[in-house]
């Protein structure tokens, strides 16, 4: 068991169902590295007298997701049914639970399923980078993702013990902590003290869905329509938002289903299971069109801006009430940024004077190749910037 668990127990705290349950998971992600038979043993020899057999056998099934264990402990504990009248400090030492595993485990939760890591048999995910340091891997800094760092993961620890420790006293401290990291953000990126905002994703395949809210909510301040006054006919007809992606082909391989509301992955930032495609809850009342244009013609040369403009110049016209979203990547896999900068800001300004604000330009950051300072630029602007930390800067994958 954990020294930290120890503390809280010898501070009066063992009759507390809550404490006791992140005992458990804490105790259960503890031996995930041996064998099944070592496992039942060696759990049941060190909290086997407060742990029935048959839950730990089910907790610590390598055949089940993270979430039926974590599901398993909750309805062993009665939490469900006792959260219902529970004070709000209850519950935020309930959203720590999760935070009761090891470090390596907790920070494969909150994504998708390139976060999952195979903890039975490679101790991997499915680009082959660990959550936990490790010698023996191959760094790919600018690749997909990368493996957790040493000094990292002892910030991650770190990190870990105080949001539990902080849950456990009642304080909001996964709140604190986002926030924390926001204005942090701001700071490097040279946004602090202006109106912009700074949203936190799991990934930059999810952070694809707020250009979409944006652009929802930029139509209906455009177009409000109570409900005394039927819509006009054009509103009927044509698609509510219409999402543009350049560079298609070189982008995230979840960008194209994120791009038109829809979930890119079957694995939920909860840890539920979910249809891969599916529109998401929300979006269903709303007709979201993707358009794609790659960057290269089949012969591999670079297309020019003007199939892409145009398109979007027609939307604009022929849909009255459509708002428009041009994604562009900066830059692609192959280091392109198509159309260029300068087109954009041209042709942003034109289409602001000529469709009130109907356009949204969506820069996609992701891989940061740019400049720091050029963030800001950008949002000063009004671009949305889309940035990701997981491909050069040995952060945990996809975060």
């Amino acid at each position: 068991m954990n020294n930290y668990n120890q503390s809280w127990i010898t501070n009066g705290l063992e009759n507390n169902h809550i404490v006791k349950c992140l005992e458990i998971i804490s105790l259960v992600g503890k031996f995930g590295s041996l064998h099944k038979e070592q496992k039942y043993g060696e759990i049941l020899e060190s909290g086997g007298k407060l742990i029935p057999s048959a839950l730990i056998r089910g907790v610590v099934d390598a055949s089940i997701s993270d979430y039926a264990r974590y599901k398993i402990v909750i309805g062993y504990l009665g939490l469900k049914d006792e959260l219902k009248n529970s004070p709000k400090t209850n519950q935020r030492m309930v959203s720590s639970l999760y935070f009761g595993l090891p470090t390596e485990l907790t920070m494969s939760f909150g994504g998708d399923d390139r976060l999952t890591i195979r903890f039975h048999d490679s101790k991997l995910n499915k680009y082959f980078c660990t959550t936990a340091p490790r010698n023996d891997l191959i760094r790919r800094g600018t690749s997909t993702c990368s493996s957790l760092s040493p000094d990292l993961y002892r910030i991650a620890e770190e990190l870990r013990n105080f949001i539990i420790s902080q849950s456990i006293q009642g304080e909001d401290a996964v709140a604190e902590v986002s926030e924390r990291q926001r204005m942090r953000l701001k700071r490097l990126l040279n946004i602090e003290g202006t109106d912009h905002e700074l949203i936190l994703c799991p990934s930059g395949s999810d952070a694809e869905y707020i250009p979409i809210l944006i652009g929802l909510i930029r139509r209906q301040k455009l177009f409000p329509v109570d409900a005394t006054t039927p819509p006009p006919s054009s509103t009927m007809e044509g698609p509510h938002v219409c999402n543009y992606s350049t560079a298609a082909g070189e982008v995230g391989s979840g960008t194209s289903a994120a791009s038109g509301g829809k979930h890119f992955s079957a694995l939920a930032p909860t840890g539920k299971s979910q249809t891969a495609n599916a529109i998401l809850d929300g979006f269903s009342s709303f007709r979201i069109d993707v358009r794609l244009y790659a960057a290269r013609d089949d012969t591999g040369d670079v297309k020019g801006a003007t199939e892409v403009l145009e398109s979007v110049i027609l939307t604009l016209t022929t849909h009255p009430t459509c708002v428009v979203i041009l994604h562009v990547v900066c830059s692609s896999k192959t280091g392109l940024v198509v159309p260029s900068l300068a087109v954009i800001d041209s042709f942003h300004r034109e289409m602001k004077e000529l469709f009130a604000g109907r356009l949204v330009v969506v820069l996609d950051l992701c891989q940061l190749r740019c400049e720091l300072r050029s963030v800001r630029t950008f949002t000063d602007k009004g671009y949305v910037s889309l940035i990701t930390g997981s491909k050069f800067y040995a952060g945990p994958p996809f975060w």
